[in-house]
């Protein structure tokens, strides 16, 4: 989709036919497994569609300061800064990922969405990152390093950690100031063409 919206169109064609064979390929393994030896996917319900896929039952199982908390969790500190990041990205790095925000919402749909959102670091990361370079060098580390306490508890799920909530709070409100020391320190700050 991003070489299309380039307009690389070769590139994009031979992208598209990769994909392709490696779809091909996994839909005949797949199909081999269930036909030939009874393979199943047990209880997971990624694969009911039209029954709310993995989100439904999800939802259905959560409460709502349940769901809220886990995506917040996902990203914390991130949902203040990568916004502001995208902002100030670079072009392609804006377009990639636009292009990759229906990916995200499909595989939020079809699996555990905090988890789905797991495989769109490689975007939300350099977008804050980018937010926090024109931040004053200890409101960036402090910001990184509070992000970090908060997710030796969350993501790694280490318990001699102490509780998450501490640490993704201080993340969030280091990252509001930085974000506001960077504005003010740099006004001439300006949005990528």
């Amino acid at each position: 989709m991003y070489e299309s919206v380039e307009r690389r169109w070769p590139s994009a064609l031979r992208t598209l036919l990769a994909a392709n064979t490696a779809l091909i390929v996994w839909a005949i393994f797949q199909l081999t497994m269930i036909i030939r030896f009874n393979y199943g996917y047990g209880g997971t319900t990624s694969n009911r569609f039209l029954s709310g896929g993995g989100l439904g039952p999800w939802l259905h199982e959560q409460s709502l300061r349940g769901a809220l908390s886990a995506m917040f969790n996902e990203f914390g500190a991130l949902y203040v800064l990568a916004p502001v990041g995208f902002a100030w990205a670079p072009r392609a790095l804006r377009r990639l990922t636009i292009v990759a925000a229906p990916i995200a919402v499909a595989l939020c749909y079809v699996q555990q969405p905090d988890r789905a959102l797991w495989n769109f670091h490689f975007l939300v990361t350099p977008l804050a990152a980018i937010a926090l370079e024109r931040a004053p060098f200890a409101l960036a580390v402090l910001t990184v390093a509070a992000f970090a306490v908060a997710n030796l508890r969350v993501g790694a799920q280490l318990m001699f950690v102490p509780a998450a909530r501490f640490a993704l709070a201080a993340s969030v409100v280091f990252a509001i100031v930085a974000l506001v020391r960077s504005v003010r320190l740099q006004p001439d700050i300006a949005p990528s063409a």
